[in-house]
């Protein structure tokens, strides 16, 4: 069977590997780095806009188109879920932005615009505080300090900005209790761990995998365990995303029950994607010899494209953000075909089940860091 593979899911694939820290954890939102750089690629012309039509994986308008499909469904997500995808645009001038970029951004992808003061450190400074409160209420309050001081400077002709929320309660609360976890070089570790039963299963030659469903079933948290490395996988997925697509369909299309354990996870990350970005080929849209001039007249180029991001996981349920159920039954519960426990370094993905598209994706190589 043919698995549909989404821009979402390609970028994706091809961005994880160039994110990588040995040893460490990274949390990411390859969505929202996606969304952000759609927001310059409707308005990116010349080779500017082929480089981040080709690194962002589809026609800048299906971006959007897609995008905002997705935002859309995401915020008819209701109590006890709740997730949001927004996207926001800060102008220095806003009377120089070009109002055909203006339309397409606030009809296609329903982005805000906002407007820069940096006339002086005091106003710069207001800025950033303005764009920092517009961030933190769009992710729960999760990304405080999205924009450091220093990163807003008189010569700041615009910001681009994509902001994630998601929160869930499972389906049936998890059970915690200590357990061993095995680092990537050897080390066993006691951590708390959580017990549970998901739903769904894929097995191949890189890994095996399963989803734990939140209530009301529109959110899956899915856990993968790698057959040899996190390495290995996140190559396997670069080399061909429709293995990652492959997985999530398999793992979100319910049916096997399966024993679960996995550790209880409070971590954050935070990166500026630049170099990632340029290893995926986005080179020119990162100089000064980037040609924007579809959103302002003028000389223009994307200096940095900052992301933080965090993940919580405990027995109750799941928090993340970026910026970037159980049914009761009559019965007896059916015996779990499958088990998955997560005891070394693993992969995870929060997903929108129904879509079967990564929202925040995570690599643990230390529960406890």
């Amino acid at each position: 069977m043919t698995v549909e593979l989404s821009p979402v899911t390609t970028f994706t694939a091809r961005l994880l590997p160039a994110l990588a820290r040995p040893g460490g954890n990274t949390v990411c939102s390859p969505l929202s780095a996606q969304v952000a750089l759609t927001l310059a690629a409707l308005g990116a012309r010349g080779e500017t806009f082929a480089e981040l039509e080709q690194v962002l994986g589809a026609p800048a308008r299906e971006l959007a188109r897609t995008a905002a499909e997705l935002a859309q469904s995401l915020a008819a997500i209701t109590d006890p879920a709740a997730a949001h995808l927004a996207s926001g645009v800060w102008v220095h001038d806003e009377q120089a932005l070009r109002g055909q970029y203006r339309e397409r951004v606030e009809q296609e992808l329903g982005a805000g615009i906002g407007a820069l003061d940096l006339t002086d450190a005091a106003a710069i400074d207001r800025s950033r505080t303005a764009i920092n409160a517009w961030v933190a209420e769009r992710t729960g309050g999760r990304i405080p300090e999205l924009l450091s001081p220093g990163m807003l400077t008189p010569q700041t002709l615009l910001v681009l900005i994509s902001a994630l929320h998601v929160t869930a309660p499972w389906m049936t609360p998890l059970h915690r209790a200590d357990g061993d976890f095995a680092l990537s070089d050897g080390t066993e570790v006691t951590v708390p761990m959580l017990h549970g039963t998901g739903s769904g299963w894929h097995e191949d030659a890189h890994a095996t995998a399963t989803a734990l469903p939140t209530k009301g079933g529109a959110l899956s948290l899915v856990l993968v365990r790698p057959a040899a490395s996190t390495d290995a996988v996140l190559e396997a997925w670069a080399a061909d995303p429709s293995a990652l697509a492959g997985l999530l369909d398999s793992a979100l299309g319910g049916g096997d029950r399966v024993r679960l354990g996995m550790p209880a996870l409070e971590t954050s990350w935070g990166a500026d994607l630049s170099g990632p970005l340029r290893e995926l080929g986005l080179r020119r849209a990162l100089s000064p010899a980037a040609d924007l001039r579809g959103i302002l007249e003028g000389p223009a180029g994307i200096s940095m494209v900052i992301q933080q991001a965090v993940l919580s996981i405990d027995e109750h349920g799941m928090e993340a953000a970026a910026a970037t159920a159980a049914i009761m039954l009559t019965g007896a519960p059916a015996t779990p075909r499958h088990e998955l426990t997560l005891d070394r370094p693993y992969l995870l993905l929060v997903c929108d089940t129904a879509r079967r598209t990564p929202l925040l994706v995570g690599r643990i190589e230390d529960p406890q860091a």
